[in-house]
């Protein structure tokens, strides 16, 4: 009969554990499922940011170009060819500096 109520408490004790176990891992499925909706939405941004960054960029390499190509036209008027050639090396060296390929 003491065998038994023991065994009884033992069976309760493991089963209200086996509870606890189980809620702690429901908290953790949540939490989990939480910081990878966060992850999702966070990379969704950036990869957005970075198309927007990339589009811009774009953008002011056309604009560089077009511009480097009107001042070429201009030089070519204007200045005898070394003086010409000089300034397109620094243009590329400008461009080089503020991080812009062509």
């Amino acid at each position: 009969r003491k065998a038994a109520a023991e065994r009884d408490a033992l069976r309760a004790d493991l089963d209200g554990r086996g509870a606890r176990v189980d809620g702690l891992l429901s908290e953790i499925e949540r939490v989990r499922d939480g910081l990878q909706a966060e992850f999702r939405e966070s990379q969704s941004g950036l990869e957005a940011e970075a198309a927007r960054f990339r589009d811009d960029a774009a953008r002011a390499r056309d604009d560089l170009r077009a511009e480097n190509a009107a001042l070429r036209a201009d030089l070519a008027l204007h200045t005898p060819r070394s003086t010409a050639e000089t300034l397109r090396e620094e243009n590329a060296r400008l461009r080089e500096e503020v991080g812009l390929r062509t």
